[in-house]
């Protein structure tokens, strides 16, 4: 594999489909699945295009391939660990560190938003802010991010939830999950709590 081959996944997706319809994909989840698994893992596919599209699952083990695949395919982002203060003052600026792990071959192509919101005690969110964080760079592994928050001057003084979500631009609104419990019913993951001081 050449060296452009080789890194074009890190800014264009990668993908392609079975040869053979139904039969052909069939046969490349189950006689062939470790070739192409290792193929699809190797080559960081983002996602298995419509041929076999209709396949249903062939036996236990034929349906433990299917998932295997696709909790390697593209992206799979866990969060791992937010670093952040048990107590700010309003207006105060703060250090959040954030880690995770994307589990999966590929990054996430598209500019959207990781947005960190802070939940008062009846469960509203009272600030959203856009992290100036880029997770198109979140590569396949660990992943370590740290950037500066600003407790909003009009937040009354109380303890709050930090949650954080990646936004679909297009709607405004969380629009990826992480492999994380914790999410609530708005899309949002919650990461722990502080107490804003007047």
């Amino acid at each position: 594999m050449g060296e452009l081959n080789s890194t074009v996944w890190k800014s264009a997706m990668i993908t392609g489909e079975f040869c053979g319809g139904t039969s052909g994909a069939i046969a490349g989840t189950t006689e062939r699945f470790t070739l192409n698994y290792e193929f699809i893992r190797a080559t960081h596919w983002s996602f298995i295009g419509p041929a076999g599209g209709g396949m249903a699952p062939q036996s236990e083990e034929h349906r433990a391939n299917m998932d295997k695949i696709h909790k390697r395919l593209g992206y799979r982002f866990v969060l791992r660990q937010a670093v952040f203060p048990k107590e700010v003052t309003v207006g105060e600026t703060f250090n959040f560190q954030l880690e995770l792990r994307n589990r999966g071959v590929a990054p996430f192509y598209f500019a959207w938003p990781l947005v960190l919101y802070f939940v008062d005690s009846a469960d509203t969110a009272q600030d959203e802010q856009a992290l100036d964080i880029d997770i198109r760079t979140w590569l396949p592994g660990d992943v370590e991010e740290s950037v500066e928050v600003t407790v909003p001057t009009q937040l009354p003084p109380g303890r709050y939830e930090l949650r954080l979500a990646i936004h679909d631009p297009l709607i405004d609104r969380p629009g990826i999950w992480f492999a994380n419990e914790g999410r609530d019913d708005d899309g949002r993951y919650l990461l722990g709590s502080l107490r804003i001081l007047d």
